[in-house]
């Protein structure tokens, strides 16, 4: 027990001689002390793997970014050739539809023309006077006719009518319907001109229609074999029956008003107003004609020209017969040799029959 008391006095001792270490002495004895550098190689092959890995999911990325881009490019595409192909389909289907429209309407129009020429009018005659109209048949159809007019072996065979202007029968057919898709209209007179026919010059318009119907046939008429082999025109109205020899077609503007005439001051006007037609005629009969002097009446037939804006078509004719009292044609005063061929010989009902010129 005692010698214990004694080491720990010793113990006591020995500790308090060492010497006392500060916070400052340590802080001292770390800043003297130098480091040791230590070399780390690099694991290349870590590297390598961990460059893979970057580079691979890079490229993954560009992979999938350009996927998505491509796919989404395809996608546009399809969207945009889907609808050009439905915009072609709805126009391919509306044209078939409009054509179809079309000619039906052309089909209904000839056939609504061709059965009331059945109806109303005989074409079996042997002479002028013999040419016949169902006129109470006729007007019952439609009270503004005022004549008919026949041009053998052409589409031309169709009532006339006349009404307080020039427009009503430009879309309005002979029945009183209007088409303004295919613009049959009717063959109308001049609203200046008397429905007597006793004007010096009187004017008659039709339609140049695709189908070849209406005065389509004028327009051929600048071929001067189709003019020479169909110059006799026969206009029919209640009063009498003219047959028309024509003489000039000139193809003209629609701004063309001198053509308009209906009337004139002199006879010297009215030959004035014909030797014009014939110097500007695009065809010449193949017959002498007779002196202008003696045309003191002429019929003009006009249409217009699909080919050019804006233009017409236009057919001149003097009186050669006529069974109308007080007007006499240049047959009857002795200045024109009588035609010894019928109307039978000369052409059937060729609307009827759907014949077109030869």
């Amino acid at each position: 027990m005692v010698q214990r008391d004694t080491n720990n006095s010793s113990n006591r001792s020995r500790l308090a001689s060492l010497p006392t270490i500060t916070e400052a002495d340590v802080k001292r004895s770390e800043s003297n002390v130098e480091p040791r550098q230590v070399t780390v190689k690099p694991n290349l092959s870590n590297a390598k793997k961990s460059t893979a890995r970057v580079a691979s999911s890079g490229g993954n990325a560009r992979a999938a970014s350009s996927v998505g881009t491509d796919g989404t490019k395809a996608k546009k595409k399809r969207s945009v050739w889907n609808v050009v192909f439905y915009v072609a389909l709805v126009v391919f289907v509306a044209s078939l539809l409009s054509l179809g429209y079309i000619y039906y309407s052309y089909w209904k129009e000839r056939s609504a023309y061709s059965d009331i020429a059945g109806e109303v009018f005989d074409v079996s005659a042997n002479t002028l006077a013999d040419l016949k109209v169902d006129w109470d048949a006729l007007k019952a159809k439609n009270s503004e006719t005022v004549a008919w007019i026949y041009v053998p072996d052409t589409q031309i065979n169709y009532p006339v009518v006349h009404t307080s202007n020039n427009d009503k029968y430009l879309k309005t057919n002979f029945q009183g319907e209007t088409n303004w898709v295919t613009s049959v209209g009717a063959i109308f007179l001049e609203t200046k001109n008397s429905i007597s026919f006793t004007d010096d010059n009187s004017i008659i318009y039709g339609h140049n229609m695709n189908d070849g119907s209406m005065f389509s046939v004028i327009a051929d008429y600048s071929d001067p074999d189709v003019f020479n082999a169909h110059r006799e025109v026969f206009v029919l109205t209640p009063s009498g029956n003219f047959r028309i020899k024509t003489f000039a077609l000139i193809h003209t503007s629609g701004n063309d008003e001198a053509i308009v005439q209906t009337s004139f001051g002199s006879a010297s006007d009215l030959m004035s107003y014909i030797n014009d037609k014939i110097e500007r005629s695009v065809v010449s009969p193949a017959e002498a004609l007779p002196a202008v002097a003696d045309m003191n009446q002429i019929f003009t037939f006009s249409t217009c020209d699909n080919n050019q804006n804006n233009a017409r078509y236009i057919l001149f004719g003097y009186v050669a017969e006529s069974t109308v009292p007080g007007i006499e044609g240049l047959e009857e005063k002795g200045m024109l040799s009588r035609n010894a061929t019928s109307i039978v010989d000369a052409g059937a009902n060729s609307f009827a029959e759907g014949n077109d010129v030869d």
